[in-house]
């Protein structure tokens, strides 16, 4: 698996400055009212780089560095830092279910999304890619709570 960095923007196109029209969208949908208050927050948060993980307790000084690592002992390495994109995405427990939901979303629409930070952390689409904004409601509706059970 590549490495991810939580650091870079990735609504931001390669080599280039992050779209505001992309950013613009993921915030007007971020904070619509048709998702549920705390699916809403933990959007925020993500998109903030706010969770509650590991490394985020370190370094707000709530946890020590030995404290910061993943709490699995499947994951790779003992000494993982759990970061946002390794808590929902890189960890062993969370990709099985992340790879649940892709599979779950291709067996309902024919359309397997990618299991990526953009498009399962912070929600960014290609246009065309759902065929109607009922279909892209529910898509988010379903990645919010699965993210919200991790």
């Amino acid at each position: 698996m590549a490495t991810i960095h939580d650091t870079v923007d990735v609504l931001a196109p390669p080599g280039g400055h992050p779209q505001l029209s992309e950013w613009r969208r993921v915030w007007e949908l971020a904070s619509a009212a048709i998702f549920d208050r705390q699916h809403r927050v933990l959007w925020w948060r993500i998109l903030h780089g706010c969770v509650m993980c590991g490394a985020f307790r370190a370094y707000v000084g709530r946890a020590t560095v030995e404290q910061a690592c993943c709490p699995y002992a499947c994951c790779s390495s003992p000494a993982q830092p759990q970061t946002i994109s390794h808590m929902f995405l890189e960890c062993p427990m969370a990709a099985t279910v992340i790879s649940w939901l892709c599979r779950l979303w291709q067996a309902m629409t024919g359309h397997l999304p990618d299991a990526s930070v953009a498009t399962i952390l912070a929600a960014s689409t290609s246009e065309g890619q759902y065929a109607s904004d009922a279909l892209l409601q529910t898509w988010h509706r379903l990645r919010l709570a699965v993210l919200h059970s991790i």
